[in-house]
């Protein structure tokens, strides 16, 4: 990567394997895509019921309809809950293992949800994969953060939000479309076939991203022709 000019950073890169620094640019720019695809289907898995509501009320009897507005307030509050549980989580075991068994719950859940039979159900459902959308915000912004300089972590979380932006707008697009076709149970269904592939592609081509690193306290020169690589002390 050529730079205009020289570029002063704070840090101390290493050769060790696991360092996230280290990895090729290839490599970083499927991390961005993977994890800003799975915020994109985590948001859309809990708010987007908001646009296809008049086809879930329909679903429940006359009995059940007061009940029915559960399914979108409940999950906002959950999602955060999974957020404050996610986070020291992750900061003690890694991110990676926090990542791939969000990947899994939303998965399994997705799959409750779409075989639910009872409004009960479908709620307890929508919670449980909600905690796990919930590591959609601050891990997800870890993580992309990690594998980066910090003078490229601005364009890298430019682009994670904007596949974020772009995937669920899409998906609530194609939402409004799906769901009077195939029914509310298949809108989950597709979720769940995407979060499989994420998680196939997470558990091959995402590595741990958090790294000890220990900083001399010394302010390194990159030159502006091979960044990374060649630095002056």
């Amino acid at each position: 990567m050529k730079l205009p000019c020289p570029v002063l950073i704070r840090a101390w890169l290493t050769t060790h394997i696991l360092d996230p620094l280290n990895l090729p640019t290839w490599r970083k720019n499927l991390i961005v895509l993977i994890v800003g695809l799975y915020s994109a289907i985590a948001v859309l898995a809990t708010s987007g019921l908001g646009a296809i509501v008049t086809q879930v009320q329909a679903m429940y009897p006359p009995e059940d309809q007061a009940r029915v507005t559960d399914l979108l307030t409940y999950p906002t509050l959950f999602m955060g809950v999974g957020n404050l549980l996610a986070m020291p989580l992750c900061v003690a075991v890694g991110r990676r293992p926090v990542f791939l068994m969000s990947l899994v719950v939303l998965v399994a859940s997705g799959i409750w949800c779409a075989c639910s039979s009872s409004l009960s159900s479908h709620i307890a459902a929508r919670d449980i994969l909600s905690v796990a959308a919930g590591q959609s915000e601050a891990l997800v912004a870890f993580m992309v953060q990690e594998v980066h300089f910090l003078h490229q972590r601005g364009r890298a979380a430019t682009w994670n939000a904007a596949i974020q932006g772009a995937g669920t707008g899409a998906m609530f697009v194609a939402t409004t479309y799906l769901v009077p076709a195939w029914g509310v149970k298949w809108w989950y269904g597709v979720i769940t076939i995407i979060n499989g592939v994420l998680l196939l592609a997470a558990f091959f081509l995402v590595p741990e991203t958090m790294y000890d690193r220990v900083d001399p306290g010394r302010l390194l020169v990159l030159t502006p022709f091979v960044l990374q690589t060649k630095l002056l002390c």
